[in-house]
């Protein structure tokens, strides 16, 4: 049926995700960290890879996008531009 169809198609997509890095902030609230997990575990899960995971040292949630260009703070954005450097995907990133 077209139901079946469309989620074999979707399944597929995801299994053919590139590699993923998940973020967190320091001080993000339990709700945003313990969801953060589950969906770390559900994307292991349906893909068979595991995502790479980092902590944004001093963040809350909002602030990391404020700190890139500052010199304080931007640590994150660093492990991000050396994880994209070091992935076969990078060509298509940039």
């Amino acid at each position: 049926d077209a139901e079946g169809a469309m989620y074999a198609e979707f399944c597929a997509a995801v299994k053919a995700l590139p590699p993923v890095f998940i973020l967190v902030s320091e001080k993000d609230p339990r709700v945003i960290l313990d969801g953060n997990d589950e969906f770390a575990a559900l994307l292991a899960e349906r893909t068979g890879k595991s995502a790479k995971r980092g902590v944004m040292k001093g963040h809350n949630h909002i602030s990391p996008h404020w700190s890139v260009g500052s010199g304080e703070g931007e640590e994150w954005a660093e492990d991000v531009a050396a994880w994209l450097g070091n992935t076969p995907e990078k060509a298509s990133a940039l």
